[in-house]
């Protein structure tokens, strides 16, 4: 079970302006019918603050037209045999907004930040 949670995690973990699609300056309009909360990735926890991160953020995987993920920021990946192992292999020069380049040491911090005692989220005690 842990395993899928895991998948599942990586699958949504997300890279901010990691995959630009928007030219600067451009604005990003999305209607909810509540107020968002907060738009920090790791302590975000309901569904209208996914569906703006989800539009302005790329993550490893993206869904498909048939709702099956596919590889985003990472080129490819390997589970190990026993399904506890998941490496990721970052597709080659991806950047922050800012030009910095994304590295894994960047995952394994929201990794370790979604996970810490800290966090009040539903998701803090996976």
């Amino acid at each position: 079970m842990k395993a899928a949670v895991a998948l599942g995690m990586a699958l949504t973990m997300t890279v901010t302006g990691a995959s630009a699609v928007f030219a600067e300056g451009e604005t990003l309009s999305v209607a909810t019918d509540f107020e968002i909360k907060t738009l920090v990735p790791w302590a975000a926890s309901e569904e209208n603050a996914f569906l703006v991160l989800n539009q302005a953020e790329e993550g490893l995987f993206r869904m498909d037209e048939n709702n099956q993920p596919q590889p985003a920021l990472c080129d490819t990946y390997e589970v190990s045999d026993d399904k506890l192992t998941y490496t990721f292999h970052l597709r080659d020069g991806i950047q922050w907004s800012n030009g910095e380049p994304v590295t894994a040491a960047d995952f394994v911090y929201a990794w370790l930040k979604q996970m810490s005692a800290e966090q009040q989220t539903a998701t803090a005690s996976l």
